[in-house]
This record gives C-alpha cells, sequence and structure tokens, in this order.
C-alpha cells in the first residue's frame, strides 16, 4: 500500500450490483485481503462464497457479526440512505473510536452526511462510484464495474488526511478515479446530471404510451429511443429513495427542464426556426463541452469514435490489430442499439500518442 497502511479486512454491507461489485474488484486487485459481508438474499451469499469473494458472509448485523464489523479496516455500506442508517446506527458502537473508515456508495451524500455528523467517533467519507446498470442483483456484480468510473468521495471537516489518502489509494487501486467533492456540490450536480435524466427518461417512456393507439409505437420505438430511456428500466423502489433524499435539487433541476422545454415549445408553435435552431446548436455545442469536463477529470482517457459494420467478429478484428502493434485499449463503449447498419464504437487509450498510433492503423480520422 504505497507505506500509507495495509488493508488485511473489509467489511462490505449489501451484495447488490454495486456492493458485490466492490467486493469482485477488491479480490481481484487484493486476493489475500478477507472480505466480510452481509447480505439478506440467501442466494447472492451463497453465489459470493461459492466463487470466492467472500470470506464469511451473514444475512444480518445481529449477534457475533457485530463483534467481527469491528475488527474492518474499511465498512462499504452499500444499500439506499435509510438501509445506510440503519446499518450504521447497528455498527457505530462497536466501531465507535476505532481507526475504522466507514463509507458508502449513496448517490445521494448530503441526507446520509449530516447523519453521521450526529454520530460520535465515526470516521466516515462519503462515496459514490458514478457506475452501474438499469439491472441489479449480485448475479449482474462485474469485478470490471469501477475500472474508469469516476468515484466521488466527500470527506467530512474532521476527516484526517491519512483516512482520505488510505482510502483514496483503495479506490485507485481497484481501477477508479477519485474526486474530492463537497456533498452539497455533489447533490446538486447529481440532480442535474444523474436524477433529473431518469426523471425525464420515465416521462418520456410514460409520454410516449400516451400517443399509442394499435401498438405500432412499440414496434416503432427502437433504436434511438431505446437508448436514450434505457434506464428508465432502472429499480423504481430504488429510484424513489434516491428521488426522496435529494428532493430540493431536484425539484429545482425539473423546474428548469420545464423552462426549456417551454422555449422549444414556444418555438416551434410560432414557427421561429432561428431559435430552433439556436436551441439546438447550444445544446450540441454544451454536450461536447461535458466530454471534455470529464477528460479533465480522468486525466489519462484518449478517446477514438469510429462507426464499423454490424457483423460478427468486428471488435475482436479492431483489438487484434491493435495488440498486433502494441497498442493498448483502455476501455471500449458500443451504442446498445441505433437505426442504421453502421455502429459507433468508441476506444479509449492511456495516451495521446497511443490513440493517434490506433486512428493512422484503423484509418480514422481525428
Amino acid at each position: 500500500m504505497n507505506g500509507i497502511r495495509s488493508l488485511n479486512r473489509i467489511f462490505i454491507i449489501g451484495l447488490g450490483l454495486i456492493g458485490g461489485s466492490l467486493a469482485k474488484s477488491v479480490r481481484r486487485v487484493f486476493p489475500k485481503v478477507s472480505i466480510y459481508a452481509v447480505e439478506k438474499n440467501e442466494k447472492s451469499r451463497r453465489a459470493a462464497l461459492m466463487d470466492g469473494t467472500v470470506n464469511k458472509a451473514w444475512e444480518s448485523l445481529s449477534g457475533s457479526v457485530l463483534d467481527e464489523v469491528g475488527t474492518a479496516d474499511i465498512i462499504f455500506l452499500c444499500a439506499g440512505v435509510e438501509a445506510c442508517k440503519e446499518a450504521a446506527l447497528s455498527v457505530g458502537p462497536y466501531i465507535s473510536g476505532k481507526d475504522i473508515i466507514v463509507t458508502d456508495v449513496c448517490s445521494t451524500k448530503s441526507e446520509i452526511t449530516d447523519f453521521f455528523k450526529k454520530m460520535k467517533d465515526i470516521n466516515y467519507i462519503g462515496g459514490h462510484p458514478m457506475t452501474g446498470s438499469e439491472k441489479s442483483g449480485y448475479e449482474t456484480a462485474d469485478a470490471y464495474l469501477m475500472e474508469n468510473a469516476i468515484y466521488v468521495l466527500c470527506p467530512m471537516e474532521h476527516t484526517k488526511t491519512s483516512d482520505m489518502e488510505f482510502l483514496t489509494e483503495i479506490i485507485s487501486s481497484i481501477g477508479a478515479l477519485p474526486y474530492k467533492m463537497d456533498h452539497r456540490e455533489h447533490d446538486s450536480a447529481m440532480a442535474r446530471i444523474s436524477h433529473l435524466p431518469h426523471i425525464t427518461a420515465s416521462a418520456l417512456v410514460n409520454a410516449a404510451v400516451l400517443g399509442e393507439k394499435d401498438g405500432m409505437l412499440r414496434t416503432l420505438a427502437a433504436g434511438g429511443f431505446k437508448d436514450i430511456t434505457r434506464i428508465a428500466s432502472g429499480n423504481p423502489e430504488l429510484w424513489q429513495g434516491i428521488v426522496m433524499s435529494n428532493k430540493e435539487h431536484i425539484i429545482c433541476a425539473i423546474d428548469d427542464m420545464i423552462g426549456c422545454l417551454e422555449k422549444y415549445r414556444s418555438a416551434i408553435h410560432n414557427e421561429n426556426k432561428e431559435q430552433l435552431f439556436e436551441l439546438l446548436r447550444s445544446a450540441g455545442i454544451q454536450r461536447e463541452s461535458f466530454e471534455t469536463g470529464r477528460k479533465a477529470i480522468m486525466n489519462l482517457m484518449y478517446e477514438l469514435n469510429m462507426n464499423v459494420p454490424d457483423k460478427p467478429g468486428i471488435i475482436a478484428e479492431i483489438s487484434s490489430k491493435l495488440s498486433e502493434n502494441n497498442i493498448n485499449i483502455r476501455n471500449i463503449y458500443i451504442a446498445e442499439s441505433r437505426d442504421n447498419e453502421l455502429g459507433c464504437l468508441r476506444l479509449a487509450f492511456d495516451t495521446k500518442d497511443a490513440r493517434d498510433r490506433a486512428a493512422l492503423l484503423l484509418e480514422v480520422e481525428l
């Protein structure tokens, strides 16, 4: 651990998609670390034990389990805000005053941070791995889910530098990209780039079916529509909790969204082509700035976009060609659905030189 301190044991409460992926990521990078877990789903507990991801697993935080929690270096709370608060109350007396870091993976930070401020002698650092899927459960967990994902960390005012450095190194070791933020700034940002898009996707699907008459709409709604509304398939119970824990910021974001839609409606209704063009043009420019901002955080991802034919083996063909020329691909993104026979393939590289060499080799214009 580069001289900071050693990682011997972690405790994960909740082995769903994120908790399970964290457990698998830690096991992949730190094979000798003891990983203990609490998960109410028996099938998930058995699977995590059978595949060797965890050393021990229990159904609930009770009895001797609480004594085991007090031996951990880091406790990851991997559940909704309310469930994390309940777990913290259970383990609090067993870890208070100890050199144990408690962190969570909730997508809102202010409510749970305010909760931990009231707990005495608990070393809490808020966390939010900005990755995931519309799928859920341990069976969907992936040892590489955290790789290249921005992992927000929200320390408290009294957080020790050594604790922050230790957790940051662990997060970096599993391939994620730690990014320090104030919890209030985090929630304001998430309301607009995560929570509002989910609500919008859900509303878009509900609005689309209002105009359905003979079922043809469902036949035609492929490609782009399914792609931009994919997140509407997320767990409704989970998202209900997320939205309600960040309602003030989300309401402000919804009000702004309504204002934007009213501008589009006005331009269309009044046949104001210039205004409509400017709204569409401005959105395109702003979106490109989001890509630049992400690159500034990652500081190591150089991307190459290319159109590829939709045929078996095309990705293997490209990967092999790059591998034969000692060019390593850091990440690959494939558009999940498309309306034409060409697909968009996005390749990410560690260095600008690797990206430029790949572009030359694949005959892609930068």
